[in-house]
């Protein structure tokens, strides 16, 4: 289970610990994942999100047990289901609604990303509209 601490930190910083942690360079990872060392330095550094494959990769490299390997994955999953929400607008309601979505059951998550990623044009659609008096939920 991951410490407290980095439940708190970015996934790539997560990462850049445990690499550090077994004392691994990053050309080392490089060499073990084939990925290249600049652009594993763009996880580590919180400014890439790789893909959950890419990941995995990188997670093998360094040999992260397969209980640590699902929280991390997990958590890599949901930040990029954050990420897909603020690119469509949602940036004040992110984090009320990611706090939300973390209190489901993790099989009970992506059920829920689906459904508001499916709603999300329709909200879009109407937070955005120019409020109006004839406008249902709209402010006085």
């Amino acid at each position: 289970m991951p410490r407290k601490a980095d439940r708190i930190a970015g996934i790539g910083g997560r990462l850049r610990r445990i690499r550090q942690d077994k004392d691994l360079t990053l050309e080392q990872v490089e060499a073990a994942t084939k990925i290249s060392s600049p652009y594993l330095s763009k996880v580590e550094r919180d400014h890439s999100l790789p893909s959950p494959e890419t990941f995995e990769r990188i997670a093998r490299s360094l040999e992260i047990p397969d209980d640590d390997l699902a929280h991390l994955l997990n958590d890599l999953l949901f930040e990029r289901d954050r990420t897909e929400l603020e690119k469509l607008g949602f940036h004040g309601q992110v984090a009320p609604l990611a706090a939300a979505l973390n209190r489901l059951r993790p099989e009970a998550q992506d059920a829920a990303v689906e459904c508001i990623l499916r709603e999300v044009p329709e909200l879009v659609s109407f937070l955005k509209a120019p409020e109006s008096g004839d406008q249902v939920g709209a402010r006085p």
